[in-house]
Protein backbone atom coordinates (compact mmCIF):
# COMPACT_ATOMS: atom_id res chain seq x y z
CA UNK A 1 0.00 0.00 0.00
CA UNK A 2 0.68 3.90 -0.89
CA UNK A 3 1.96 6.09 2.02
CA UNK A 4 -0.38 9.08 2.52
CA UNK A 5 0.03 12.25 0.86
CA UNK A 6 2.29 14.49 2.95
CA UNK A 7 3.51 11.55 5.10
CA UNK A 8 7.36 11.70 5.58
CA UNK A 9 9.43 8.69 7.17
CA UNK A 10 13.28 9.50 8.84
CA UNK A 11 15.35 6.73 7.94
CA UNK A 12 19.16 6.58 9.10
CA UNK A 13 22.20 6.54 6.40
CA UNK A 14 24.30 3.53 7.32
CA UNK A 15 26.64 4.04 4.53
CA UNK A 16 27.22 7.97 4.84
CA UNK A 17 27.79 7.58 8.39
CA UNK A 18 30.67 4.84 7.62
CA UNK A 19 31.75 7.92 5.28
CA UNK A 20 31.84 10.13 7.67
CA UNK A 21 33.54 7.57 10.07
CA UNK A 22 36.03 6.51 7.99
CA UNK A 23 36.99 9.91 7.13
CA UNK A 24 37.27 11.37 10.61
CA UNK A 25 39.47 8.37 11.56
CA UNK A 26 42.47 9.06 8.42
CA UNK A 27 42.10 12.40 9.86
CA UNK A 28 43.40 11.42 13.12
CA UNK A 29 46.07 9.50 11.81
CA UNK A 30 47.20 11.91 9.05
CA UNK A 31 47.42 14.60 12.60
CA UNK A 32 49.00 11.24 14.70
CA UNK A 33 52.06 11.49 12.06
CA UNK A 34 52.35 15.00 11.91
CA UNK A 35 52.44 14.90 15.78
CA UNK A 36 54.02 11.59 15.99
CA UNK A 37 51.56 10.25 18.22
CA UNK A 38 52.19 6.02 19.35
CA UNK A 39 49.53 4.24 17.21
CA UNK A 40 49.85 6.37 14.30
CA UNK A 41 49.78 3.30 11.97
CA UNK A 42 47.15 1.60 13.58
CA UNK A 43 44.80 4.83 12.98
CA UNK A 44 45.57 5.05 9.32
CA UNK A 45 44.84 1.50 8.77
CA UNK A 46 42.14 1.53 10.39
CA UNK A 47 40.48 4.57 8.44
CA UNK A 48 41.27 3.24 5.21
CA UNK A 49 40.44 -0.26 5.39
CA UNK A 50 36.83 1.80 6.62
CA UNK A 51 36.83 3.74 3.90
CA UNK A 52 37.70 0.49 1.78
CA UNK A 53 34.87 -1.35 2.98
CA UNK A 54 32.27 1.18 2.47
CA UNK A 55 33.48 1.38 -0.90
CA UNK A 56 33.00 -2.12 -1.86
CA UNK A 57 29.05 -1.85 0.15
CA UNK A 58 27.92 1.25 -1.59
CA UNK A 59 28.74 -0.63 -5.49
CA UNK A 60 26.26 -3.40 -4.86
CA UNK A 61 23.18 -1.68 -6.68
CA UNK A 62 19.75 -3.05 -6.70
CA UNK A 63 17.74 -1.78 -9.12
CA UNK A 64 14.16 -1.54 -8.74
CA UNK A 65 11.26 -3.05 -11.07
CA UNK A 66 8.17 -1.63 -10.32
CA UNK A 67 5.16 -4.32 -10.77
CA UNK A 68 1.88 -3.80 -12.66
CA UNK A 69 -0.83 -2.42 -10.21
CA UNK A 70 -3.47 -4.27 -9.68
CA UNK A 71 -7.15 -2.59 -10.24
CA UNK A 72 -7.60 -2.46 -6.34
CA UNK A 73 -3.99 -0.69 -6.11
CA UNK A 74 -4.91 2.01 -9.14
CA UNK A 75 -8.26 2.89 -7.44
CA UNK A 76 -6.19 3.81 -4.25
CA UNK A 77 -3.95 6.16 -6.38
CA UNK A 78 -6.72 7.74 -8.06
CA UNK A 79 -8.48 8.49 -4.76
CA UNK A 80 -5.24 9.76 -3.13
CA UNK A 81 -3.99 11.83 -6.04
CA UNK A 82 -4.37 15.32 -6.30
CA UNK A 83 -6.53 16.57 -9.88
CA UNK A 84 -4.90 18.70 -11.59
CA UNK A 85 -6.40 21.07 -14.09
CA UNK A 86 -5.20 22.10 -17.32
CA UNK A 87 -4.03 25.76 -16.48
CA UNK A 88 -1.66 23.88 -13.53
CA UNK A 89 0.10 22.06 -16.54
CA UNK A 90 1.77 25.44 -17.34
CA UNK A 91 5.97 24.94 -16.05
CA UNK A 92 5.18 27.37 -13.46
CA UNK A 93 2.04 25.91 -12.33
CA UNK A 94 2.90 22.61 -12.39
CA UNK A 95 6.12 23.19 -9.65
CA UNK A 96 4.07 25.29 -7.18
CA UNK A 97 1.40 22.58 -7.68
CA UNK A 98 4.15 19.42 -6.64
CA UNK A 99 5.73 21.87 -4.18
CA UNK A 100 2.61 22.90 -2.54
CA UNK A 101 0.64 19.25 -2.66
CA UNK A 102 4.05 17.23 -1.86
CA UNK A 103 3.22 14.55 -4.00
CA UNK A 104 5.51 11.56 -3.48
CA UNK A 105 8.36 10.66 -4.92
CA UNK A 106 6.71 7.20 -6.35
CA UNK A 107 3.84 9.35 -7.81
CA UNK A 108 6.04 12.20 -9.40
CA UNK A 109 8.04 9.39 -11.13
CA UNK A 110 5.59 8.44 -12.48
CA UNK A 111 3.13 11.47 -14.10
CA UNK A 112 6.39 13.48 -14.22
CA UNK A 113 9.75 11.08 -15.14
CA UNK A 114 12.75 12.97 -15.52
CA UNK A 115 13.80 14.55 -18.56
CA UNK A 116 17.42 15.11 -20.48
CA UNK A 117 20.12 12.79 -19.45
CA UNK A 118 18.99 10.57 -16.34
CA UNK A 119 22.69 9.61 -15.84
CA UNK A 120 24.01 12.62 -15.20
CA UNK A 121 20.83 13.69 -12.67
CA UNK A 122 21.86 10.66 -11.12
CA UNK A 123 25.13 11.36 -10.85
CA UNK A 124 24.65 14.76 -8.79
CA UNK A 125 22.62 12.91 -6.49
CA UNK A 126 25.75 10.55 -5.54
CA UNK A 127 27.36 11.39 -1.95
CA UNK A 128 30.90 13.38 -2.25
CA UNK A 129 33.94 11.51 -1.44
CA UNK A 130 34.86 11.82 2.03
CA UNK A 131 37.83 14.24 2.21
CA UNK A 132 36.02 16.54 -0.20
CA UNK A 133 32.99 16.95 2.51
CA UNK A 134 35.34 18.38 4.97
CA UNK A 135 35.92 21.97 5.32
CA UNK A 136 39.86 23.46 5.60
CA UNK A 137 39.34 24.27 8.98
CA UNK A 138 37.94 21.04 10.30
CA UNK A 139 41.15 20.32 12.21
CA UNK A 140 40.60 23.76 14.25
CA UNK A 141 36.74 22.78 14.57
CA UNK A 142 37.83 19.11 16.00
CA UNK A 143 40.42 20.55 18.48
CA UNK A 144 37.69 23.12 19.63
CA UNK A 145 35.17 20.89 20.71
CA UNK A 146 37.81 18.74 22.89
CA UNK A 147 37.68 15.56 20.23
CA UNK A 148 41.73 16.18 19.47
CA UNK A 149 44.12 18.49 21.09
CA UNK A 150 47.14 19.99 19.28
CA UNK A 151 50.05 20.82 21.58
CA UNK A 152 50.37 24.62 21.87
CA UNK A 153 54.28 24.47 20.77
CA UNK A 154 53.34 23.30 17.22
CA UNK A 155 53.60 25.82 14.20
CA UNK A 156 52.82 25.71 10.66
CA UNK A 157 53.46 27.95 7.46
CA UNK A 158 53.05 25.98 4.36
CA UNK A 159 54.40 28.80 2.08
CA UNK A 160 57.84 27.54 3.58
CA UNK A 161 58.34 24.97 0.95
CA UNK A 162 59.72 27.47 -0.72
CA UNK A 163 62.91 26.80 1.64
CA UNK A 164 65.29 23.65 0.48
CA UNK A 165 65.92 20.86 3.25
CA UNK A 166 68.60 23.02 4.51
CA UNK A 167 67.25 25.75 4.59
CA UNK A 168 63.86 24.45 6.40
CA UNK A 169 66.45 22.34 9.10
CA UNK A 170 67.75 26.08 9.91
CA UNK A 171 64.00 27.65 10.55
CA UNK A 172 63.08 24.54 12.21
CA UNK A 173 66.12 25.02 14.78
CA UNK A 174 65.91 28.21 15.13
CA UNK A 175 62.28 28.03 15.83
CA UNK A 176 62.88 25.57 18.78
CA UNK A 177 65.74 27.34 20.04
CA UNK A 178 64.17 30.92 19.98
CA UNK A 179 61.05 30.46 20.25
CA UNK A 180 60.30 27.28 21.69
CA UNK A 181 58.21 25.85 18.67
CA UNK A 182 57.89 23.16 16.98
CA UNK A 183 57.41 23.23 12.93
CA UNK A 184 55.45 20.81 11.17
CA UNK A 185 58.09 18.48 9.25
CA UNK A 186 58.55 19.86 5.85
CA UNK A 187 57.63 16.10 4.16
CA UNK A 188 54.51 16.27 6.17
CA UNK A 189 53.47 19.91 4.68
CA UNK A 190 52.54 18.59 1.06
CA UNK A 191 50.26 15.79 2.85
CA UNK A 192 48.29 19.15 4.95
CA UNK A 193 48.18 20.91 1.35
CA UNK A 194 46.78 17.92 -0.70
CA UNK A 195 43.77 17.65 1.84
CA UNK A 196 43.54 21.48 2.23
CA UNK A 197 43.53 21.67 5.83
CA UNK A 198 45.03 24.25 8.06
CA UNK A 199 46.59 23.64 11.46
CA UNK A 200 45.71 25.67 14.67
CA UNK A 201 48.23 27.84 15.26
CA UNK A 202 49.11 30.52 17.49
CA UNK A 203 49.53 33.90 15.91
CA UNK A 204 52.98 35.19 14.86
CA UNK A 205 52.35 38.32 17.36
CA UNK A 206 52.78 35.54 20.46
CA UNK A 207 56.57 34.88 19.27
CA UNK A 208 58.75 35.82 21.98
CA UNK A 209 62.84 35.85 22.82
CA UNK A 210 63.28 35.66 26.39
CA UNK A 211 66.86 36.69 26.69
CA UNK A 212 69.02 38.08 23.66
CA UNK A 213 70.45 35.46 21.29
CA UNK A 214 73.19 35.34 19.05
CA UNK A 215 72.46 34.21 15.70
CA UNK A 216 75.31 34.23 12.47
CA UNK A 217 74.22 35.75 9.06
CA UNK A 218 73.15 33.21 7.32
CA UNK A 219 70.62 32.03 9.56
CA UNK A 220 69.56 35.34 9.88
CA UNK A 221 68.85 35.57 6.15
CA UNK A 222 66.91 32.93 6.98
CA UNK A 223 65.10 33.85 9.47
CA UNK A 224 64.04 37.39 7.60
CA UNK A 225 63.10 35.45 4.49
CA UNK A 226 60.56 33.42 6.51
CA UNK A 227 58.98 35.81 8.34
CA UNK A 228 58.66 38.20 5.25
CA UNK A 229 55.47 35.48 4.04
CA UNK A 230 53.58 37.40 6.91
CA UNK A 231 52.14 40.01 6.13
CA UNK A 232 50.12 42.05 8.57
CA UNK A 233 53.42 42.40 10.69
CA UNK A 234 56.82 43.25 10.02
CA UNK A 235 59.78 41.43 11.44
CA UNK A 236 61.25 44.56 13.28
CA UNK A 237 57.85 45.11 14.71
CA UNK A 238 58.10 42.29 17.00
CA UNK A 239 62.49 41.72 17.06
CA UNK A 240 65.69 44.34 17.42
CA UNK A 241 68.85 43.54 16.06
CA UNK A 242 71.92 44.54 17.24
CA UNK A 243 75.96 44.19 17.26
CA UNK A 244 78.45 44.04 20.16
CA UNK A 245 81.98 43.20 19.29
CA UNK A 246 81.50 41.55 16.02
CA UNK A 247 78.44 39.31 17.06
CA UNK A 248 75.24 39.48 15.82
CA UNK A 249 72.00 39.32 18.73
CA UNK A 250 68.76 39.08 18.45
CA UNK A 251 65.99 40.03 20.93
CA UNK A 252 62.35 40.92 21.82
CA UNK A 253 61.59 44.27 20.87
CA UNK A 254 60.70 46.65 24.16
CA UNK A 255 58.10 49.21 24.32
CA UNK A 256 58.76 52.23 22.65
CA UNK A 257 61.67 51.45 20.45
CA UNK A 258 62.11 51.22 16.54
CA UNK A 259 65.01 49.31 14.64
CA UNK A 260 67.15 51.85 12.56
CA UNK A 261 69.71 50.76 9.97
CA UNK A 262 72.96 50.54 10.51
CA UNK A 263 74.31 51.66 7.31
CA UNK A 264 73.34 55.44 7.66
CA UNK A 265 76.72 58.07 7.98
CA UNK A 266 78.45 57.93 11.18
CA UNK A 267 77.69 61.42 11.61
CA UNK A 268 73.60 60.12 11.78
CA UNK A 269 74.30 56.86 14.18
CA UNK A 270 76.43 58.85 15.95
CA UNK A 271 73.42 61.67 16.88
CA UNK A 272 70.69 59.19 17.17
CA UNK A 273 73.09 57.44 19.78
CA UNK A 274 73.77 60.66 21.25
CA UNK A 275 70.19 61.82 21.39
CA UNK A 276 67.87 58.72 20.34
CA UNK A 277 69.31 55.56 22.45
CA UNK A 278 66.59 55.34 24.28
CA UNK A 279 64.21 54.60 21.51
CA UNK A 280 66.26 53.58 18.38
CA UNK A 281 68.16 50.34 18.04
CA UNK A 282 70.92 50.54 15.17
CA UNK A 283 71.03 46.94 13.06
CA UNK A 284 73.56 45.52 12.07
CA UNK A 285 75.46 46.85 8.71
CA UNK A 286 74.23 44.22 6.45
CA UNK A 287 72.76 44.98 3.05
CA UNK A 288 70.44 42.47 3.15
CA UNK A 289 68.29 44.16 6.26
CA UNK A 290 68.44 47.26 4.45
CA UNK A 291 65.06 46.78 2.59
CA UNK A 292 62.88 45.16 5.90
CA UNK A 293 64.16 48.17 8.21
CA UNK A 294 61.81 51.20 7.82
CA UNK A 295 63.58 53.92 9.30
CA UNK A 296 66.62 54.84 6.67
CA UNK A 297 67.83 57.73 4.77
CA UNK A 298 64.89 60.27 4.51
CA UNK A 299 62.36 59.33 6.63
CA UNK A 300 64.89 59.00 9.70
CA UNK A 301 66.42 62.42 8.93
CA UNK A 302 62.75 63.67 9.08
CA UNK A 303 62.35 61.77 12.65
CA UNK A 304 65.37 63.39 14.13
CA UNK A 305 64.81 66.69 12.47
CA UNK A 306 61.57 67.54 14.15
CA UNK A 307 62.45 66.19 17.44
CA UNK A 308 66.06 68.84 17.69
CA UNK A 309 66.17 70.67 20.46
CA UNK A 310 67.18 73.79 18.69
CA UNK A 311 67.99 75.19 22.39
CA UNK A 312 70.68 72.64 22.73
CA UNK A 313 73.73 73.96 20.68
CA UNK A 314 75.33 70.68 20.70
CA UNK A 315 72.92 68.82 19.30
CA UNK A 316 71.61 71.71 16.95
CA UNK A 317 75.52 71.80 15.34
CA UNK A 318 76.06 68.13 15.13
CA UNK A 319 72.54 68.10 13.12
CA UNK A 320 74.11 70.99 10.53
CA UNK A 321 77.09 68.72 10.41
CA UNK A 322 74.87 65.71 8.90
CA UNK A 323 73.17 67.36 7.12
CA UNK A 324 76.19 69.19 5.33
CA UNK A 325 75.75 66.86 2.05
CA UNK A 326 72.27 66.02 2.10
CA UNK A 327 69.98 67.29 -1.00
CA UNK A 328 68.88 70.94 -0.21
CA UNK A 329 65.72 70.13 0.05
CA UNK A 330 66.34 68.22 3.60
CA UNK A 331 68.58 71.18 4.15
CA UNK A 332 65.88 73.64 3.75
CA UNK A 333 63.00 71.29 5.66
CA UNK A 334 65.60 71.62 8.74
CA UNK A 335 65.69 75.42 8.82
CA UNK A 336 62.10 75.78 8.64
CA UNK A 337 61.70 74.16 11.71
CA UNK A 338 63.89 77.16 13.22
CA UNK A 339 61.70 80.20 13.85
CA UNK A 340 64.94 82.43 14.18
CA UNK A 341 68.42 82.69 14.84
CA UNK A 342 69.00 85.26 16.87
CA UNK A 343 73.04 86.79 17.12
CA UNK A 344 74.29 88.87 20.49
CA UNK A 345 77.37 90.11 20.47
CA UNK A 346 77.19 89.96 24.39
CA UNK A 347 76.45 86.22 24.07
CA UNK A 348 78.87 83.57 23.01
CA UNK A 349 76.45 80.62 22.71
CA UNK A 350 74.44 83.16 20.28
CA UNK A 351 77.65 83.61 17.95
CA UNK A 352 78.02 79.89 18.04
CA UNK A 353 74.36 79.32 16.53
CA UNK A 354 74.82 81.79 14.23
CA UNK A 355 78.11 80.30 12.58
CA UNK A 356 75.73 76.63 12.50
CA UNK A 357 73.48 77.73 10.24
CA UNK A 358 75.55 79.87 8.31
CA UNK A 359 77.62 76.83 7.47
CA UNK A 360 74.60 75.07 6.57
CA UNK A 361 73.69 77.37 3.92
CA UNK A 362 77.21 77.42 2.76
CA UNK A 363 76.29 74.12 1.83
CA UNK A 364 73.70 74.90 -0.75
CA UNK A 365 73.46 74.10 -3.84
CA UNK A 366 71.11 76.80 -4.85
CA UNK A 367 73.35 79.90 -3.59
CA UNK A 368 69.80 82.51 -4.63
CA UNK A 369 68.04 80.29 -1.99
CA UNK A 370 70.73 80.43 0.70
CA UNK A 371 70.63 84.05 0.52
CA UNK A 372 67.02 84.90 1.19
CA UNK A 373 67.25 82.10 3.50
CA UNK A 374 69.71 83.87 5.65
CA UNK A 375 68.30 87.72 5.06
CA UNK A 376 64.90 86.59 6.79
CA UNK A 377 66.67 83.79 9.37
CA UNK A 378 69.42 85.73 11.33
CA UNK A 379 68.92 88.68 13.08
CA UNK A 380 70.99 91.19 15.37
CA UNK A 381 69.40 92.37 18.79
CA UNK A 382 69.26 96.10 19.06
CA UNK A 383 68.02 98.41 21.26
CA UNK A 384 64.34 98.13 22.21
CA UNK A 385 64.33 94.80 21.73
CA UNK A 386 64.22 95.13 18.02
CA UNK A 387 66.11 92.78 15.38
CA UNK A 388 67.90 94.09 12.69
CA UNK A 389 68.17 92.45 9.54
CA UNK A 390 70.90 92.23 6.68
CA UNK A 391 68.11 93.22 3.89
CA UNK A 392 68.15 96.54 6.09
CA UNK A 393 71.57 97.12 5.50
CA UNK A 394 73.27 99.90 3.58
CA UNK A 395 75.61 98.49 1.74
CA UNK A 396 78.45 101.42 0.88
CA UNK A 397 82.03 101.62 0.34
CA UNK A 398 81.78 105.10 1.91
CA UNK A 399 80.03 106.97 4.29
CA UNK A 400 78.80 109.48 2.06
CA UNK A 401 75.70 108.82 -0.25
CA UNK A 402 76.74 110.67 -3.68
CA UNK A 403 73.44 111.71 -5.43
CA UNK A 404 75.48 113.84 -8.14
CA UNK A 405 78.23 115.48 -8.55
CA UNK A 406 76.88 118.58 -6.91
CA UNK A 407 74.97 117.07 -4.04
CA UNK A 408 76.05 114.09 -1.54
CA UNK A 409 74.97 113.48 2.09
CA UNK A 410 76.67 111.78 5.04
CA UNK A 411 75.10 108.87 6.52
CA UNK A 412 74.88 110.07 10.08
CA UNK A 413 72.70 112.70 8.69
CA UNK A 414 70.00 110.48 6.80
CA UNK A 415 70.08 107.68 9.87
CA UNK A 416 70.50 108.01 13.47
CA UNK A 417 73.13 105.88 15.41
CA UNK A 418 70.92 103.37 16.60
CA UNK A 419 71.09 102.30 12.90
CA UNK A 420 74.42 102.65 12.19
CA UNK A 421 75.90 100.73 15.16
CA UNK A 422 73.41 97.84 13.71
CA UNK A 423 75.10 98.10 10.23
CA UNK A 424 78.61 98.18 12.40
CA UNK A 425 77.39 94.65 14.05
CA UNK A 426 76.85 92.89 10.93
CA UNK A 427 80.38 93.96 9.72
CA UNK A 428 82.16 93.05 13.03
CA UNK A 429 79.94 89.74 12.68
CA UNK A 430 81.28 88.61 9.59
CA UNK A 431 84.77 89.79 10.09
CA UNK A 432 84.46 87.29 13.26
CA UNK A 433 82.78 84.61 11.06
CA UNK A 434 86.17 85.08 8.19
CA UNK A 435 88.40 85.05 11.48
CA UNK A 436 87.46 82.00 12.74
CA UNK A 437 88.41 80.02 9.48
CA UNK A 438 85.56 77.11 10.12
CA UNK A 439 84.06 78.37 6.80
CA UNK A 440 86.57 79.94 3.69
CA UNK A 441 86.12 83.29 3.53
CA UNK A 442 85.14 83.63 -0.15
CA UNK A 443 82.25 81.28 0.93
CA UNK A 444 81.16 84.02 3.64
CA UNK A 445 81.98 87.25 1.14
CA UNK A 446 79.75 85.68 -1.12
CA UNK A 447 76.54 84.49 1.20
CA UNK A 448 76.86 87.91 3.00
CA UNK A 449 77.44 89.50 -0.59
CA UNK A 450 80.02 92.24 1.04
CA UNK A 451 81.34 93.53 -2.35
CA UNK A 452 77.34 94.57 -2.89
CA UNK A 453 77.07 98.64 -3.54
CA UNK A 454 73.58 99.61 -3.36
CA UNK A 455 72.12 102.06 -6.09
CA UNK A 456 70.69 105.39 -4.63
CA UNK A 457 66.98 103.63 -5.58
CA UNK A 458 68.00 101.03 -2.68
CA UNK A 459 69.37 103.09 -0.24
CA UNK A 460 66.31 105.33 -0.61
CA UNK A 461 63.99 102.50 0.10
CA UNK A 462 65.71 101.08 2.61
CA UNK A 463 65.36 104.96 4.20
CA UNK A 464 61.75 104.90 3.82
CA UNK A 465 61.60 101.23 5.80
CA UNK A 466 63.94 103.46 8.45
CA UNK A 467 61.64 106.27 8.77
CA UNK A 468 58.77 103.78 9.53
CA UNK A 469 60.44 101.35 11.57
CA UNK A 470 62.17 103.49 14.14
CA UNK A 471 59.39 106.36 13.82
CA UNK A 472 61.30 109.15 12.76
CA UNK A 473 60.47 113.13 12.69
CA UNK A 474 62.15 113.87 9.44
CA UNK A 475 64.74 116.77 9.79
CA UNK A 476 65.69 119.30 6.99
CA UNK A 477 68.31 117.34 5.69
CA UNK A 478 66.63 113.94 5.40
CA UNK A 479 63.31 116.26 3.77
CA UNK A 480 66.06 117.75 1.19
CA UNK A 481 67.65 113.92 0.22
CA UNK A 482 64.11 112.56 -0.14
CA UNK A 483 63.09 115.30 -2.56
CA UNK A 484 66.73 114.55 -4.53
CA UNK A 485 66.22 110.95 -4.66
CA UNK A 486 62.32 111.58 -5.75
CA UNK A 487 64.13 113.68 -8.70
CA UNK A 488 66.54 111.40 -9.58
CA UNK A 489 63.83 108.47 -9.76
CA UNK A 490 61.69 111.10 -12.39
Amino acid sequence: MFKKLGEKQEKFDYLNFLYSAGAVIILIGVIAKLLEWDGQDFFMTLGLSTEAVVFGISSIKFIKKDKPLTIDEEQVVKEQSPVIDAAEFESDNVVKHLLYNNIPSEIEKEFFPPVGNTSASTSLQMPPTNIENFSPDILWQLDEIGIINFPKDIFYQPEWLIFNDDEYVVIEKLFLDFFGKKLVPKKQIPVLKSYNLRLPESGIGDLVIENARQINKDSLHILILAFSSFKFKGFFDLFMLYEDRGAIYIRSTQKSEFQIFGGESSQTLHYCTMYHSSEMVISPDIDFLKPFIRYKNELLLDYIIKRLDVNNYEAFDLMVKLLFDKKDATKLYFIENIEQVEYNQDNLFSFQFAKSIIYLLVSFNNKIKAKSILSKLLSFTSKGNKHFYLDEMINMNSTTIVINNLISYELNDIFNEEYLDNCTKVKLFIQDLINEKSIESNYINDLFEVSKIDTIKEIYKKYLHYLDKYQITQSSKQLDFALQCKNVFK
